[in-house]
């Protein structure tokens, strides 16, 4: 899911005869709202690991889910809900090893988030990654933009926090104070 961006829905619709997993071009069709087809790249672990699952740990599925590439323990296609199941199981064995994630709400969603969110931190154009997660519209995809924006203010917010902690525990007396410097750097 962080390697495709893809919804949990989509995920559990992946199908095996639309998945690359060897050559140069490795890749997954994914079929996402309004029947709308994308090509995901993969990256060649992502590839190597899909691989190792289809031959290793991939059930026989049930004929009408022969070509589901995710099958649950029953061999039925793994369903949208079961992925959701999977994504908070994971994240609560995550939060034993890392606990600030224990006051995280981390869902499907959030994978798709974060991958949007490191797209873009990498550089990535905008209209690259609204393809990528097969955003019809553009402004979709901006608002990942404008949560970057806010973890920017957040963090000069902290920022200035800090510094009004460290200005209040040194001893300022005999100490020039320049109001103006002091009264721009409130207004950040």
């Amino acid at each position: 899911m962080i390697n495709s961006g893809a919804r949990a829905s989509e995920v559990a619709g992946a199908r095996l005869s639309l998945a690359t997993l060897d050559g140069p071009f490795r890749h997954v069709r994914i079929v996402g709202k309004g029947n709308r087809e994308r090509a995901c790249p993969l990256w060649e672990e992502t590839a190597a690991l899909l691989k190792h699952y289809v031959v290793s740990f991939r059930r026989p599925p049930h004929p009408q889910d022969f070509d589901a590439l995710f099958v649950n323990r029953r061999a039925h296609a793994l369903t949208r809900s079961g992925i959701l199941k999977l994504v908070k199981k994971y994240a609560r064995r995550a939060a034993e090893k890392l606990p600030s994630l224990q006051r995280k709400r981390i869902r499907a969603h959030t994978i798709r988030h974060s991958t949007a969110v490191l797209l873009l931190r990498a550089g990535v154009d905008l209209s690259v990654i609204r393809s990528w997660l097969g955003h019809v519209r553009l402004d979709t995809t901006a608002h990942y933009a404008r949560l970057t924006a806010l973890d920017k203010r957040e963090a000069l917010d902290q920022f200035f926090t800090l510094g009004k902690l460290f200005l209040r525990d040194q001893n300022l007396q005999g100490q020039r104070q320049d109001q103006a410097l002091l009264n721009w750097l409130a207004s950040l």
